[in-house]
C-alpha cells in the first residue's frame, strides 16, 4: 500500500469516526429515552402487580364479607355486585351467589347453573364443579338418568370431582334399581388411592347397606403402597 492510499484510508476513518460522534451526540438522547422506556416499563409492572394484589385483596375481602352475612337472603344484593365485576374472581363469587340463591329458590339456581354450562365459557375445572353443585342440588327432584348424564362426563376426565361424581353417581344408579352398577362405583371410591378416609368409609357403608363386599382395609392399604 502507497503512502497516498494510506493517507487516504486514515482519512476516511477519522471521518467515520468524527460522523460517529457526531450522530453519537444527534441521537444519543435515543439510548437515554430506551433506557427510561426499560425502567420506566419495569416501574409499571410492579406498580401493575401492586395493583393487581391490592384489587384481589378487596376483592376478596368484600367475597368474605358477604358470605359472612348470617341471612343467606340479605348476601344475595352483594354477592351479585361482585358476580357482575370486571375481575378474574367473579366467576367465584357467581358460584356463591347461586349457592345462596338455592336456599330460597332451587329452581331459579339449577337454571343459572344450566346457563352456565351452555355458556362455554367455563374451564374443565370450573365446568365439573358446576355440574356436580347442578346434581347436589337437583338429587331430591331429578330424574337418577337425568343425574348420571351430568356426572358421566367428569368421571369418564377422571377429573379432581371424579371420586364424589361416583359416589352421586352410585345412589343414582340404586335409585334406578341398577345394584350392579352402583357396586362397582363405589369399589372404584374405595380403591381409589387419594380419596379422603370418610368418603372411603361413606362409600364401605353404602356397599354394605345394600349387599356388597368391601375389601379388607388392610388389603387396600397394601394396593396404595
Amino acid at each position: 500500500m502507497s503512502d497516498t492510499d494510506s493517507f487516504i484510508e486514515e482519512v476516511t476513518e477519522e471521518v467515520r469516526r468524527d460522523r460517529l460522534y457526531a450522530l453519537a451526540r444527534k441521537y444519543g438522547w435515543i439510548d437515554s429515552l430506551l433506557l427510561l422506556f426499560v425502567i420506566g416499563g419495569a416501574a409499571v409492572k410492579e406498580w401493575l402487580k401492586a395493583q393487581a394484589r391490592a384489587e384481589a385483596q378487596d376483592f376478596g375481602g368484600a367475597l368474605f364479607a358477604a358470605l359472612e352475612d348470617p341471612d343467606v337472603a340479605g348476601r344475595l344484593p352483594a354477592l351479585s355486585t361482585l358476580a357482575q365485576a370486571d375481575h378474574s374472581a367473579a366467576l367465584i363469587a357467581e358460584l356463591a351467589e347461586i349457592d345462596s340463591l338455592s336456599a330460597s329458590d332451587e329452581a331459579a339456581a339449577a337454571a343459572r347453573y344450566e346457563a352456565l354450562l351452555d355458556s362455554g365459557t367455563l374451564d374443565a375445572l370450573y365446568t365439573d364443579l358446576v355440574r356436580l353443585k347442578l346434581v347436589t342440588l337437583i338429587s331430591e327432584t331429578a330424574g337418577p338418568a337425568a343425574r348420571i348424564a351430568l356426572l358421566d362426563p367428569i368421571i369418564s376426565v377422571q377429573s379432581t370431582f371424579a371420586p364424589i361424581a361416583l359416589e352421586h353417581r352410585a345412589v343414582a344408579h340404586l335409585e334406578a334399581g341398577d345394584v350392579e352398577a352402583a357396586h362397582a362405583d363405589l369399589r372404584r371410591i374405595i380403591e381409589h388411592p387419594e380419596v379422603t378416609a370418610a368418603l372411603r368409609e361413606r362409600a364401605g357403608q353404602l356397599m354394605i347397606a345394600t349387599g356388597g363386599v368391601v375389601t379388607p382395609r388392610a388389603s387396600l392399604v397394601g394396593q396404595e403402597g
